[in-house]
């Protein structure tokens, strides 16, 4: 059980947990009502409601930031109510534990069946001390197993606690006392000198073994999970800390297969994938029935193939969309049009009556004409009173008692406001104009290969690569990850020197790098992002510094510590230090990474805008196919090939192999 954060705070007022029979099959439905949560003084969710039906697949999204994290923790770890124990539910959570790294692959997955998994623990610790014959080695052992087995039960007392109030509650508080009194004594008093070790071990083992699930049997079912993957006999006893990210996630999704969830839940899967893996991952979603899924992506492309309803956070609660991210758009921006005529329309219908209200008004005064006073207040108080819609949203004609319920200052129905984040807005400087000709880039002849010990025979990562980069060029580098995508961002930037050939630069081209770990280097430090420029530009005024960092809405976090900043935040402060160069080039190793689909447009955008020359490295099919690249470079088997459009690549068939049953 996963423990609230510190100053992290979720209430859920009417959680309920539904089962439905229906004939012979059961389904089950997650309804959770009132969520309120907050972290310190910050409100995450108000009064917001949630349902997820059996077997839907859905993609949650919102911009960075607005909880989505939050709330697959919150349905994962149970901290809501309404989630109870019975609930089978895994979340992939891209595997980045410290503790997980040296973890073997197959242990990783048979240790997701908890229960299994912990008598087996405790059978090899108390058959170890048996076989030393130490009676000292034994008692230690027993201790530390009941030590064990008294947390484990007090934690599960405490999710009790957590989920009743009343009676039930204060029973359950004095549950958690007691028990947590017997741990305190357990830890003072230490190991029963008295007891006879051997035999209580012997007694323990016995209902060990009893109660045990044969191990045997689940080691065949992982094996099976991980060789329907991809991995092979000899994976299975690599350590974690050997595995790239999409290999991680095929880890994952063989320890899902593996204890069989009714609800999987998925924080961006596609992270560290390349295109090759994205569509295997999409295979193999499509291929899974009868599981409930709740997906964040910021992948527009993958959303688009992948899920069936959206989950949208936003003001603070939920909306549902059934379809996918296009079909999710091109509705918000169908209501919004029909709402503005409906605006327009009225605004139209009520200037015409004003004008009439005076006409009358000025006539009637004009000519002592009651009969026109009286009509005159009727359109007054028609409009006071009166106005708005005349049909609800069915298209039916409003009626007080069925589409107003309650206590309303007038008999008709505005046009509804919908709530509309406030628009993300990159700007990146003009770079100044070259005085000569020529290209950013020329690339000749290029070879390189990394060092390695004597003992391993050298690998070229890169052979023969010819390459010329012009001013305003837009180019994506594409292909399977491990092939030299970045390597070759490197050697332009200058940051590697290549072992044969030459990498020409215009002499007066500045270049702006944005490195793929850039985020994780900057969570190591504790400076503010004003006191890192700072450091970098001693004569920038304060007040430059809050504009270049207000150019990508960074003005609100100024004095905020680099290590506390999400990781779309720490990406547009990248951008905001390469804008303070004004470069002519950018080179953008991974840029959508972190990320939410609102940034990532403000970003394609802000490309588009920029007139100087751009290299970016993307796995996003939809950003790389909008940003009218000219053009799209295949990075495989130490070749760099131009390729027609990112459309046109079709990954090798291999990589896309997989086993279904």
């Amino acid at each position: 059980m996963e423990k609230l954060p510190k100053g992290l705070s979720i209430i859920s007022q009417q959680s309920r947990f539904h089962v439905t029979d229906h004939a012979a099959n059961a389904t089950t439905d997650i309804d959770i009502k009132d969520i309120n949560a907050s972290f310190g003084t910050k409100e995450i969710f108000e009064d917001a409601n949630l349902k997820l039906f059996h077997g839907v697949r859905y993609g949650l999204i919102g911009r960075n930031g607005v909880g989505k994290s939050l709330l697959l923790k919150s349905i994962a770890y149970r901290w809501l109510p309404g989630v109870p124990a019975a609930t089978s539910i895994f979340y992939v959570d891209q595997l980045e534990r410290e503790e997980q790294e040296n973890s073997k692959i197959l242990d990783l997955v048979l240790s997701q069946n908890q229960e299994a998994w912990r008598n087996w623990r405790q059978i090899e610790l108390l058959s170890t001390a048996l076989e030393t014959d130490d009676e000292e080695t034994m008692r230690e052992a027993l201790h530390k197993l009941r030590l064990d087995d008294c947390e484990r039960e007090l934690e599960e007392l405490k999710m009790v606690e957590a989920r009743t109030s009343g009676a039930r509650g204060l029973d359950a508080r004095k549950s958690v006392l007691r028990k947590s009194k017997d741990l305190r004594t357990m830890n003072e008093t230490g190991a029963d000198k008295q007891e006879s070790v051997q035999v209580s071990i012997q007694q323990r083992l016995q209902e060990l073994y009893d109660s045990s699930e044969d191990r045997t049997a689940l080691t065949t079912k992982a094996e099976q999970a991980l060789f329907s993957l991809g991995f092979s006999e000899e994976h299975l006893a690599l350590p974690l800390r050997q595995l790239s990210g999409g290999w991680r996630i095929r880890v994952a999704l063989a320890m899902a297969k593996y204890i069989e969830p009714q609800v999987l839940l998925l924080d961006e899967p596609t992270n560290h994938l390349d295109i090759s893996g994205i569509i295997w991952l999409k295979k193999y979603f499509s291929k899974l029935d009868g599981v409930t899924m709740v997906i964040i992506s910021h992948d527009r492309a993958f959303l688009n193939e992948t899920v069936d309803e959206l989950i949208i956070i936003q003001n603070k609660s939920f909306l549902t969309h059934p379809g996918n991210y296009d079909s999710y758009v091109q509705n918000t921006e169908e209501q919004m049009l029909h709402r503005q005529r409906q605006r327009d329309a009225l605004q139209k219908k009520r200037d015409h009556v004003e004008d009439s209200i005076r006409n009358g008004l000025s006539q009637g005064k004009k000519k002592g004409d009651d009969k026109k006073l009286q009509q005159v207040a009727s359109r007054r108080k028609k409009l006071n009173e009166r106005w708005g819609l005349e049909r609800n949203e069915a298209g039916h004609r409003l009626k007080i008692n069925r589409d107003l319920p309650g206590y309303h200052y007038t008999s008709r129905e505005d046009v509804q406001e919908e709530y509309i984040d406030p628009p993300i807005q990159w700007k990146l400087p003009q770079p100044v104009t070259l005085r000569s000709p020529g290209p950013i880039f020329q690339v000749d002849d290029v070879w390189f290969r990394y060092d390695t010990p004597v003992a391993t025979k050298p690998r070229w990562i890169l052979r023969g690569v010819n390459m010329q980069v012009q001013q305003g060029d837009r180019i994506a580098l594409i292909g399977p990850n491990g092939q030299g995508k970045s390597t070759m961002m490197g050697i332009l930037a200058g940051s590697l020197k290549p072992m044969k050939g030459q990498v020409r630069m215009h002499p007066h081209v500045t270049v702006s790098y944005f490195e793929q770990h850039f985020v994780d280097n900057t969570r190591a430090l504790s400076v503010s992002m004003s006191e890192y420029i700072h450091d970098k530009y001693p004569t920038m005024s304060q007040q430059d510094i809050y504009s270049a960092l207000g150019s990508f809405n960074l003005a609100g976090a100024v004095h905020q510590p680099l290590s506390s900043l999400s990781g779309g935040q720490s990406v547009r402060f990248a951008f905001a230090l390469m804008a303070l160069d004004r470069p002519h080039a950018l080179l953008l190793d991974e840029p959508t990474n972190h990320l939410d689909l609102d940034a990532s447009e403000a970003l394609r955008e802000c490309l588009m805008e920029f007139e100087g020359a751009v290299i970016f490295i993307s796995h996003d099919i939809y950003f790389i196919g909008s940003t009218e690249c000219k053009h799209v470079y295949l990075v495989n088997k130490t070749k760099i090939e131009d390729i027609e459009s990112v459309d046109s690549y079709k990954p090798p068939s291999e990589s896309l192999k997989l086993s279904w049953e």
